[in-house]
């Protein structure tokens, strides 16, 4: 039963990190649009920036960094459900957390 989280600032090598380490152990890689899991396990990795839907980079007076907080929440926390169901049954998760990106921009 093997759950790896990494967790950092913005720009530190989370998600390059996390990357390697799901290749180099053959994992499913996942995505917030689509979960893949095979015999290892899997990989759970956050939106990069160029991948955020148009209503989280266009400019809106109704749509704050805590709006955005709570998008990336919305897609953060079943990872973590998804990651920990993996490991219970014996694969490799790995999930690619974040420190916000959006209060820093």
């Amino acid at each position: 039963m093997n759950l790896i989280i990494f967790i950092g600032v913005p720009g530190c090598g989370k998600s390059s990190a996390a990357r390697e380490v799901a290749k180099k152990w053959n994992l499913g890689i996942s995505s917030w649009k689509e979960i893949v899991v095979n015999e290892n396990g899997s990989g759970f990795f956050e939106p990069e920036q160029g991948d955020w839907p148009e209503f989280a980079t266009a400019q809106s007076e109704h749509l704050d960094d805590f709006s955005m907080m709570t998008w990336f929440r919305a897609i953060h926390v079943p990872f973590l459900y998804k990651a920990k169901k993996i490991s219970e049954e014996g694969k490799t998760a790995i999930v690619d957390s974040y420190f916000d990106k959006l209060t820093y921009s």
